[in-house]
């Protein structure tokens, strides 16, 4: 895909719209959370504290899938163009 396409495909829009969301998710969680020692001083900071990662996990795991899937759009592109054009990229 060409870089003047990109902006147009659903896939990298939302591609690009996880890895916003993420950065946001991790600075407003940094923000909040202040000092990470005071914070882990008390039960319900400790809670927040496996709250906050089980947050960021399921961020990475959609991040991780949406990657998977480029990947395996961008090797189907490259056997039909192979098969079917005879085009090596």
């Amino acid at each position: 895909m060409t870089e003047n396409t990109a902006h147009r495909d659903p896939q990298m829009e939302t591609l690009r719209t996880a890895l916003q969301g993420m950065r946001t998710v991790a600075r407003e969680m940094k923000d909040k959370m202040g000092d990470g020692r005071a914070l882990a001083a008390t039960p319900e900071g400790r809670q927040r504290i496996v709250e906050t990662r089980a947050y960021l996990a399921e961020w990475r795991t959609l991040l991780a899938a949406t990657v998977r899937e480029l990947a395996e759009a961008d090797r189907l592109l490259d056997k039909t163009l192979k098969r079917r054009w005879g085009i090596r990229v």
